[in-house]
C-alpha cells in the first residue's frame, strides 16, 4: 500500500470510468479467524479461510453501489467541463441515466472470486508476523476512509455545475495509519490487498 491511495487512478483502472461515490459506510470485515493470531502461525486451513474473507471482503467492497456512484458522478464532472452548455437538469439527467450502465460493467470488472476463493491472491503468510486482528483493522480503516472520500460526490438528483466544479478528482486517500505498519510486518498481505483495493 502506498502513502496515497489514487482512488481515481483505481477505479478508471477498474472500469474505466471514474471515482469515488455517494458516501455509504460500506461492508465491514470480519473472520472467524482468531484475532490475536499471527498469520505465520496460521494452520494451512486458517490461512484459506483468512485468505477467503479478504477476498469476499473486497469483492464487496468493488460492487458496492458507492463506487459505480461516485464513477459516474465523475464522467459527468468530466463532461460538464467539456460541454459548457449542458443545464443542471441536464446532468442530472445524464447522472442518473449513466448510473446503471456504471454498476452493471462494475460487476462485470473483476469482482468474481477466483477458483480457489482468492487464497492465490493472499500472500503465503510465512513472512507476515501481524495479527488477524491488524488486518482487519487495516481494511476497515480503509474501507473507512474510501466512504469519508466517496462522501464528496453528491446524488444524482443534487448535481449541479457548481458542485460538480468543486470535486477534485485527482483527490487521493491518505493511507490509514493501521495499514502503514503492514508493509513491513506482512508485506505479503499488504501488497494482496493493495491488488484488490487499488
Amino acid at each position: 500500500m502506498r502513502g496515497q491511495i489514487s482512488f481515481s487512478v483505481a477505479v478508471v483502472a477498474m472500469v474505466g470510468v471514474g471515482c469515488g461515490s455517494s458516501g455509504g459506510g460500506g461492508p465491514t470485515f470480519s473472520t472467524s479467524v482468531p484475532s490475536g493470531s499471527a498469520v505465520n502461525t496460521l494452520t494451512p486451513a486458517q490461512l484459506t479461510q483468512l485468505c477467503n474473507d479478504i477476498d469476499s471482503f473486497t469483492s464487496k467492497e468493488l460492487s458496492s453501489t458507492s463506487i459505480c456512484h461516485a464513477a459516474t458522478v465523475a464522467i459527468v464532472a468530466q463532461q460538464a467541463a467539456q460541454n459548457t452548455g449542458l443545464s443542471d437538469a441536464e446532468l442530472q439527467l445524464l447522472c442518473s441515466t449513466e448510473m446503471s450502465v456504471a454498476c452493471m460493467f462494475l460487476a462485470d470488472a473483476g469482482t468474481t472470486g477466483s477458483p480457489d476463493g482468492g487464497s492465490s491472491n493472499c500472500g503465503s503468510g510465512a513472512n507476515c508476523t501481524a495479527t488477524v486482528g491488524q488486518i482487519s483493522a487495516c481494511l476497515n480503516d480503509q474501507g473507512a476512509a474510501i466512504a469519508r472520500y466517496e462522501g464528496m460526490f453528491p446524488a444524482c438528483n443534487a448535481v449541479t455545475r457548481a458542485k460538480l466544479a468543486a470535486i477534485n478528482l485527482d483527490a487521493g486517500i491518505a493511507e490509514p495509519a493501521s495499514c502503514v505498519a503492514l508493509q513491513s510486518s506482512c508485506p505479503s498481505f499488504a501488497s494482496a490487498m493493495t491488488t484488490s483495493t487499488n
